[in-house]
């Protein structure tokens, strides 16, 4: 009975985690060393185009395109015991076709003796943020563009007004 009682436990536990985890508007998913899914929350299945349920098992490259998952799998692949944690942007395309930016933050799970046994993966939509930032990229060219004709355009006026000043100059001369 006791067991009984502590296995309903860790299974409310369990099941109040995983509404939590799937409540998260960032993609969370964890993988063995071979790249299969061990878990996935709703928004990753999104992502992906699959229910949460479909997912189990499968590896990441059925899943994602095959240059995402390239760079995917050599960030991943960068994981040590003494380097735990790398940080990445990469654009992922979505079933609906749209594209999107994702920074991805890949954590190792080691055993006691540093062999990666997980990785966790979040990833958080910062489409926003990157298109803030091309979109400023493109106004400060549009910008510096526009200073450098107008220097170009004072020192062709400063010119001209030199070789008018001459002419003047020439002129009295002449005149005198």
């Amino acid at each position: 009975e006791d067991l009984r009682r502590q296995l309903a436990d860790v299974t409310a536990r369990e099941s109040r985690y995983r509404a939590i985890v799937d409540e998260q508007a960032d993609s969370i998913f964890r993988t063995d060393a071979a790249r299969r899914l061990k878990f996935a929350n709703r928004a990753f299945a999104d992502d992906v185009g699959c229910r949460v349920s479909e997912l189990s098992g499968c590896g990441l490259d059925s899943l994602l395109g095959e240059a995402e998952y390239a760079e995917l799998d050599a960030q991943i692949s960068t994981l040590c015991a003494d380097a735990p944690v790398t940080v990445h942007d990469a654009e992922h395309t979505m079933p609906d076709g749209s594209v999107r930016w994702v920074q991805w933050t890949h954590s190792a799970v080691c055993d006691e003796r540093g062999v990666i046994e997980e990785v966790q993966s979040i990833g958080r939509d910062i489409t926003g943020r990157r298109r803030a930032e091309d979109e400023l990229q493109r106004t400060s060219r549009a910008m510096l563009a526009a200073l450098n004709t107008q220097v170009q355009m004072a020192a062709e006026l400063q010119a001209a007004r030199a070789r008018a000043e001459a002419a003047s100059d020439a002129k009295g001369v002449f005149l005198a």
